[in-house]
């Protein structure tokens, strides 16, 4: 019976793939910027990061840190919850 369980509940849960996270974290940043009207430039000087860094982070190509990413919400006058709501809920409630 528990095997059985566990085997239907894989069936109905999807992996999130780190790049899907990664790439809707970059559409949030990239909105939440042109939402604030910054270019990428103004965002690398809150930031100390050159514009090409925010391009690679608004793209999704790399991946960013917890710690850039607290400080990257918080110079876009974001919080967690917003991140959390526009980044997790809105894209992957339905696979978890």
């Amino acid at each position: 019976m528990f095997v059985e369980n566990v085997d239907k509940i894989k069936s109905e849960v999807k992996y999130i793939n780190g790049l899907d996270i990664t790439k809707e974290t970059g559409k949030f940043l990239k909105s939440a910027r042109i939402e604030k009207c910054l270019s990428g430039t103004e965002v690398g000087k809150l930031l100390y990061l050159s514009q090409q860094q925010v391009s690679r982070y608004e793209n999704g190509l790399c991946n960013i840190s917890i710690d850039m990413l607290n400080n990257y919400l918080h110079a876009l006058g974001k919080d967690w919850s917003d991140y959390y709501y526009y980044v997790i809920a809105n894209n992957f409630s339905n696979k978890i």
